[in-house]
């Protein structure tokens, strides 16, 4: 017993840890969580801010943004959509698939856009009553968009589908109820002409994130920066459209006056029917001309 009580005369051995830090060395990259958005696409932190706060609120977010877009001004929604399918890689899977996130953006997209044409359209049927609209205000908004439509070389419902393109026609469901088009018809053109658009936007972004694999910012950014050219161009082809439509209402009034006043000239209303009656006066003099050369000449009695 005493050997065991005894203390051990042999010190225990310490093992000494050498910690040595390189003044080079590098902290390990922290990832952002799941439900934040994708860093890199915007040179700009706040523009990134931006985008990103819509983002944090889901597929919600992107609704909200077609909504208002559709609704009151534009948002530029097609930057909002791309940015969305950027974060295709930040979702847990299922998310994670390209063409299953696509679909679900698609979805959500035009369930927005949709809805805002179902409420003008209820809004303005209900101004616009069995073809009779309700008060002076109204007459006069019925008006001006029936001559509106009068502008555009297309007068149906093909219209909604040339808005994807190019933005020319605000408030669809109003129009649709005062050119009396077909509401399912419209939808239908909607829907064809949103998901091809977007689409085709989703396919561009996924190529351009193949061809630049390596450098995953540097791929955003070439993708968004493609997808601000969609809409410069989307902006100029319905300036471009507006103006030609123009031309054209200014050669049909031109066409019907028959006569063109002179540059810097206004023609009162009694210079214009002296005109009228001018040119009345000239055809039945031709026609008594052409009535004479007409007439036989008396043969002489022999």
């Amino acid at each position: 017993m005493q050997q065991i009580i005894q203390p051990i005369s042999k010190p225990i051995s310490k093992q000494t840890i050498h910690l040595t830090i390189h003044p080079t060395s590098k902290l390990p990259s922290i990832n952002h969580p799941k439900t934040s958005y994708t860093p890199g696409v915007f040179p700009r932190p706040m523009i990134e801010d931006l985008f990103g706060s819509f983002v944090q609120f889901g597929l919600l977010g992107l609704f909200f943004i077609f909504f208002i877009d559709s609704l009151i001004f534009p948002t530029v929604p097609e930057l909002f959509a791309v940015y969305y399918f950027l974060q295709c890689h930040t979702n847990e899977p299922p998310l994670n698939d390209p063409v299953l996130w696509s679909i679900l953006l698609l979805l959500t997209m035009i369930i927005a856009e949709i809805a805002v044409i179902m409420i003008y359209y209820a809004l303005a049927k209900r101004a616009y009553k069995d073809g009779v609209p309700k008060g002076k205000v109204t007459t006069w908004l019925i008006t001006t968009m029936q001559k509106y439509t009068n502008l555009l070389f297309v007068h149906d419902e093909r219209t909604i589908l040339l808005n994807c393109v190019a933005p020319v026609l605000p408030f669809e469901g109003a129009f649709i109820v005062v050119n009396n088009w077909s509401l399912r018809l419209g939808i239908i053109y909607k829907v064809i002409g949103g998901t091809t658009k977007y689409a085709l936007l989703f396919l561009m972004a996924h190529i351009t994130q193949e061809i630049f694999v390596a450098d995953l910012a540097l791929a955003n950014r070439v993708t968004m920066a493609m997808a601000i050219l969609v809409v410069v161009v989307s902006v100029l082809l319905s300036m471009l459209i507006k103006k030609k439509n123009k031309k054209l209402v200014a050669r049909k009034k031109s066409r019907s006056r028959g006569k063109r006043a002179p540059k810097g000239k206004v023609e009162s209303k009694a210079e214009r029917v002296m005109d009228d009656e001018e040119v009345n006066f000239g055809k039945e003099e031709g026609e008594l001309e052409d009535d004479a050369e007409v007439q036989p000449k008396p043969t002489e009695e022999v």
